[in-house]
């Protein structure tokens, strides 16, 4: 994962709690051209994913009363 035309497809979920570093490592995504989505309740990740143009950073926190979706979301990815 270099921000390179190799990278088009890409997603990655960014979890954890609060200052765990999500948003540092979300400012490092945005760097490499990335689109970031912040703040993302669990149960729209599919949607999320399905709609981006090139690679794209998910960023969920794991304090989310949908933690539980998170897996289900991904599975339908």
């Amino acid at each position: 994962m270099t921000g390179t035309s190799d990278d088009r497809g890409a997603v990655v979920l960014l979890t954890g709690l609060s200052g765990a570093g999500k948003g540092l490592a979300a400012r490092t995504f945005e760097d490499m051209g990335w689109q970031v989505v912040d703040n993302l309740p669990p149960r729209l990740i599919p949607d999320a994913a399905a709609g981006r143009r090139g690679p794209i950073c998910l960023v969920c926190d794991t304090r989310s009363r949908d933690t539980d979706a998170i897996l289900p979301a991904l599975a339908r990815l």
